[in-house]
């Protein structure tokens, strides 16, 4: 012993340096461990004083089927549960960042706001500090959250306002947790108001456990205690959760009988949809049709047209020279028959004439073979008075006036005896006379039947001219009706030139209209199609989950 303790001894003199650092790293080991030993229940008091203070849960309550507030106000009626309550904790897209969005609760798990404020409306949030450096953003900007496919449109917006940073008693180190989008690792937190989810049941509810906050958190007796509380609320549990399977059970045939409903009346609808849009393509084909084949029937009729006019502008041609040709002969006609007629007139008047003279010549002839007779009747009538004269009583008073008288008329008759003897004939000269009135009667009578056949050769002239007019009148009012009926051609003959193209474009763009109308179509009872098949799909989906217990 006394030797090796001289060894030992001499050790020491000899590397004086290397035990002097030996010792120093004891003593220095020493004292680390005898402050780890005093710090650590320091440390926890005074993180469980933190988690008193911000009423942190002591229990997590999640269900598969969601939570309802029967369930937590059962939850609170239950031995050793101080309190519970119910709030939204889904999975987000904050931007391009994986985050845990949560609802703000009420008097449990608190925030500590470290800048801005809590938020007010829907629209507004608080974030983690992390997310405001990670996204290079600050308080007062906007931001987008888009929930996973499993909470989709669980939002009532899709943009909020950044109104605070606030540190959270979930997170007491750097570590976010695990997520199911994304990468799965949460980078930050957003608290929004419960206002803002848009879901018929909450996803988690936190309870504080009776007796809980005398003990110190992340001590065994802590964590004993809690343990105990939640194997106790097993049995409660799966009582809420057959009720509340029930519950979405009921729920659930009832959607499905409603979604049934609405997918037989869907298809009846999108069927008499899809069948009246077929049968607008249909009439709309049909008009096209017709409208192309009343398009090549103009077309033809306007090229069949262009001949047939120009052949009926030669023919309306022929016929207005055949009417100038016409009316040059009913002209010359009508100058024949002028010319002859007025040589019948002039032949006329003088056969007039000389009847005229044969006329007067056989009165004369015929007053002078009377005239004998005449003589001899007034020579009776003048021995007549003289013998009433020789009557007379020439003692009567009136004798005188009376001789006077048969005296006055014995001179009157006399003078005209006179007269008659004066212009009396020879019955030779009347013989004579009576010879030259018949030779100018038979004269008369022979150019009177010439003229009576001139006038018959005439009438008939003037009714065949008469004729020809009515037929040049008939031939100038067809020429005039064909000159319309042609100009009428030619009008609509233009107009069809003119109207083809525009025919030929509405044509073209009912034929795109048609295209893009049965492309809709077919978009259409495609996107019906797939719409009924993913709603059977789902239906049929649901039928099996509701059968699987």
């Amino acid at each position: 012993m006394t030797a090796l303790r001289k060894d030992l001894i001499r050790e020491i003199k000899n590397s004086k340096n290397r035990f002097l650092s030996i010792a120093i790293l004891i003593a220095l080991a020493v004292a680390f461990l005898s402050g780890l030993k005093a710090t650590a229940p320091d440390m926890k008091n005074t993180g469980d004083e933190y988690l008193d203070k911000q009423q942190l849960m002591d229990i997590q309550v999640l269900s598969t089927l969601g939570l309802t507030k029967d369930d937590i106000k059962a939850l609170g009626a239950q031995d050793n549960i101080e309190r519970a309550v119910v709030a939204y904790c889904i999975d987000a897209w904050a931007g391009d960042t994986v985050a845990k969005v949560y609802s703000i609760t009420d008097g449990m798990n608190l925030l500590t706001v470290t800048s801005g404020r809590m938020p007010e409306s829907p629209d507004e949030c608080i974030v983690d500090k992390n997310l405001l450096e990670k996204m290079k953003i600050s308080v007062g900007d906007s931001i987008t959250i888009d929930p996973g496919d499993d909470y989709e449109d669980c939002l009532t917006h899709k943009n909020f306002t950044i109104v605070g940073t606030a540190v959270s008693p979930y997170y007491i180190s750097v570590e976010r947790g695990s997520a199911s989008i994304g990468s799965g690792n949460v980078r930050a937190y957003v608290y929004l108001p419960e206002g803002a989810f848009d879901l018929d049941y909450y996803t988690v509810a936190y309870a504080k456990v009776e007796g809980a906050e005398a003990l110190t958190s992340f001590t065994d007796e802590y964590d004993d205690y809690i343990d105990d509380v939640i194997d106790s609320l097993e049995d409660f549990g799966n009582k809420r959760a057959k009720l509340r399977y029930d519950d979405i059970i009921d729920e659930a045939t009832e959607k499905i009988d409603d979604a049934q409903k609405e997918l037989d009346d869907k298809e009846k609808e999108a069927d008499e949809k899809l069948s009246d849009a077929e049968q607008e393509l249909k009439d709309a084909r049909r008009k096209l049709d017709k409208g192309w084949r009343e398009y090549r029937d103009g077309k033809k009729e306007l090229e069949e047209s262009l001949p047939k006019l120009c052949d009926a502008e030669c023919e309306l041609a022929d016929a207005r020279q055949e009417l100038i040709e016409g009316e040059q002969e009913y002209q010359k006609g009508l100058d024949e028959y002028n010319s002859g007629y007025a040589q019948y007139a002039e032949n006329k008047r003088k056969l007039d004439e000389s009847y005229a003279k044969l006329s007067a010549a056989k009165q004369q002839l015929d007053a002078a073979k009377k005239i004998p007779d005449q003589i001899s009747q007034l020579e009776s009538d003048i021995d007549s008075l003289k013998a009433q004269k020789k009557l007379l009583d020439p003692s009567d008073q009136e004798y005188t006036a009376k001789i006077a008288e048969i005296d006055a008329q014995i001179a009157k008759l006399s003078a005209q005896k006179a007269a008659l003897e004066s212009v009396s004939m020879p019955e030779d000269k009347i013989a004579a006379a009576q010879a030259d009135i018949d030779a100018g009667m038979a004269e008369y009578n022979a150019g009177k039947q010439e003229l009576d056949a001139a006038k018959a050769q005439l009438d008939a002239a003037k009714k065949k001219l008469d004729e020809g007019y009515e037929e040049l009148q008939d031939g100038k009012r067809k020429y005039r009706e064909g000159v319309e009926e042609l100009q009428d051609g030619w009008k609509k003959y233009y107009e069809g030139i003119d109207e083809l193209p525009k025919a030929y474009k509405k044509l073209k763009d009912g034929e795109k209209e048609y295209a893009d109308g049965l492309e809709e179509y077919e978009d259409a009872k495609r996107e019906a199609e797939e719409k009924i098949a993913d709603a059977k799909k789902k239906l049929a989906g649901a039928r099996r989950q509701g059968a699987d217990p």
